[in-house]
């Protein structure tokens, strides 16, 4: 599969021909994740999209003239798009200014935090939906249930099209690699993915039983010719932000006690969703792996049964604290941290 052009910027023909409805797509700064989408949707292969941020803050500043995306497709392609706000809602319609006081709609911009309150958009003209920077960097403030109201506005826009006879909306989520512990790898169950791909090398990922395509844009030559530039010079090709903007490592997780062992030594202890949890003889060491014991209740990873576990075994929120838990892999780690409430979902 081509991910570059011969520019070295992001294929998004290429990637678009292998035909997901679901494409979830992470990289460096600055490769053409986004231009190259927007570019994509307003010429290539035209079609009517919605871009939204996370927050409406975000989404205020992009919906601006002077800070648009699409600012640099109007200089390359010499042309002007106009902004219209729906009064009193969170919601943009974007146009293409034709002449002559004609104008063309090309697509909607809003914000996931606020979409709930969206009540002027024309659904059934939307094709597409862009999600940039689907990664909350580290200082952002989360959003409660952040992967459900995703999927909330997913729904929203697709409605029941598909079983009209209809293609289904294509989603397409853009983001720097700032975290896999993010709201959407947990909940989607995509972390296990990313990280085989981090292990291996590989690029990219197809779950065709979920129409699903996982990109990690991880030799991106545009990256390699960034090293060379004045910002990375000073910062250090070693450095934490080197590493994510160009070598495209998750450079917020922490893969500390993630270290595989024999479960023949360990007993069950319990079970929360999909993670099982075991202890040594002497209960100085805690195991959490995928394997769920059978001779021990597993408890939803939701609701009641949820809040239940948390309050029965809190003692291992403290073994946690005091480094005596160790982690299969990266993913089960990142379970138990959300169900003990250490990281936002």
């Amino acid at each position: 599969m081509t991910l570059y052009l011969p520019s070295g910027y992001v294929d998004f023909p290429a990637i678009y021909s292998r035909g997901f409805t679901w494409n979830w797509l992470t990289g460096g700064r600055a490769i053409g994740k986004t231009f190259g989408c927007l570019e994509e949707h307003l010429h290539i292969n035209p079609r009517i999209f919605l871009y939204i941020r996370r927050t409406a803050k975000q989404y205020q500043a992009v919906k601006s003239k002077d800070f648009s995306p699409l600012n640099p497709i109007a200089k390359m392609y010499n042309e002007e798009y106009k902004y219209e706000d729906v009064p009193h809602e969170d919601l943009t319609r974007i146009y293409r200014v034709l002449g002559d006081d004609k104008k063309e709609l090309v697509g909607y911009m809003s914000a996931l935090s606020t979409f709930y309150n969206v009540r002027g958009l024309n659904a059934d003209v939307v094709q597409d939906i862009i999600y940039d920077e689907f990664v909350p960097e580290p200082h952002a403030r989360p959003i409660k249930k952040e992967c459900f109201a995703l999927l909330n506005l997913y729904e929203t826009v697709n409605r029941n099209r598909e079983l009209q006879g209809e293609p289904a909306v294509r989603f397409t989520g853009l983001s720097n690699s700032d975290s896999l512990a993010n709201p959407y790898f947990i909940d989607l169950g995509l972390m296990k993915y990313y990280g085989r791909m981090i292990e291996t090398g590989r690029e990219f990922t197809d779950l065709r039983d979920r129409d699903t395509l996982l990109i990690n844009f991880k030799n991106s030559p545009i990256s390699i010719q960034k090293k060379e530039t004045a910002l990375y010079r000073m910062a250090g090709e070693k450095s934490e932000y080197a590493k994510m903007a160009i070598e495209n490592e998750f450079n917020n997780d922490d893969f500390a006690y993630v270290q595989s062992y024999n479960l023949k030594p360990f007993t069950p202890v319990c079970a929360i969703g999909n993670i099982g949890i075991f202890c040594n003889r002497d209960n100085s060491l805690f195991y959490v792996t995928s394997t769920i014991p059978k001779s021990v209740k597993c408890y939803q990873a939701f609701g009641a049964e949820a809040r239940q576990f948390r309050a029965r075994f809190a003692f291992l929120k403290m073994a946690y604290l005091n480094g005596k838990v160790r982690f299969e892999t990266y993913t089960e780690k990142v379970a138990f941290e959300a169900f003990f409430d250490f990281v936002q979902r």
